[in-house]
């Protein structure tokens, strides 16, 4: 019963891609026509000589597509069809055959397609039982932190405050060295005397930086005391820690180091700063 059913579907099957494959042949076809299907039949009879029956069935296609009153064609690709394994694609094409040909079809190639009919009949399901599809898996879940704490993005912070206090420093520290050089060339200048314009220059550039690296310093830190800050407060709480404890960190910043202290008791509750040269 599943065989008879298998084989009707396929025969509906045929009847719609038929259609598609081959469609009406409504046209006249001129004498380039014809002659550009004879060079496509010689092309696909080369093809099948050598057994390269996927070639064949594209240049006899094409040559039925320029001449479609040359219904032999179809024989033609119905039989390389059936030498690629192609069973239903070769009954599609002996059928068109003998559609278009009616009562002057080859009784052989009618014959042919009875025999394929009864081998299709024959053969077992190819897959009775198709596995179900399985549901695709649940999405991963975003990695959280198993604390609950902040993760490493106040450190990041933190860093970058870090890196700018450094630059802040150094660029202070070169300002001081150039005004004091500028002092040591040009001691007179409070007295009125007039320094040589280059030594001026670099005691003003010198007094320029030492603000410039200020003010960057104090960024920094700035920036670095928020990113702890922002750490201590979104720190989940602990049962071990007692009251009154304080969190410190000690950052080494090259000459400076910084040591952020906070202070977490019921009187008091905020951050110190306290650095060193």
């Amino acid at each position: 019963m599943r065989n008879a059913l298998a084989t009707g579907l396929v025969i509906i099957t045929l009847s719609a891609s038929a259609a598609a494959e081959y469609p009406p042949c409504d046209k006249t076809p001129s004498n380039s026509d014809v002659e550009a299907a004879k060079g496509m039949h010689k092309a696909a009879e080369q093809y099948y000589a050598r057994a390269r029956y996927d070639k064949a069935i594209d240049s006899w296609q094409e040559a039925y597509g320029f001449d479609c009153t040359a219904h032999r064609l179809l024989i033609n690709i119905g039989n390389a069809h059936e030498k690629l394994g192609n069973t239903a694609e070769a009954i599609e094409a002996f059928e068109t055959y003998i559609e278009r040909m009616g009562s002057s079809a080859d009784p052989t190639i009618i014959e042919k397609v009875k025999n394929l009919r009864d081998l299709m009949s024959t053969q077992p399901d190819p897959n009775p039982n198709p596995d179900p599809v399985p549901p695709p898996p649940p999405p991963r879940p975003v990695p959280t932190n198993g604390d609950g704490g902040p993760g490493i993005a106040p450190w990041v912070v933190v860093g970058a405050g870090g890196a700018v206090a450094v630059v802040g420093a150094i660029v202070m520290g070169i300002g001081i060295q150039k005004e004091s050089a500028a002092a040591e060339e040009c001691p007179e200048r409070g007295d009125g005397a007039v320094c040589p314009q280059e030594v001026a220059d670099d005691g003003n550039l010198g007094i320029r930086m030492q603000i410039g690296g200020g003010v960057t310093l104090g960024i920094g830190l700035a920036a670095a005391a928020g990113g702890l800050l922002w750490w201590a407060l979104t720190m989940p709480s602990s049962d071990g820690a007692s009251e009154g404890d304080a969190v410190a960190a000690s950052l080494e910043l090259g000459p400076v180091t910084v040591t952020p202290e906070l202070g977490l008791t019921p009187s008091y509750q905020g951050l110190g700063l306290s650095g060193r040269f």
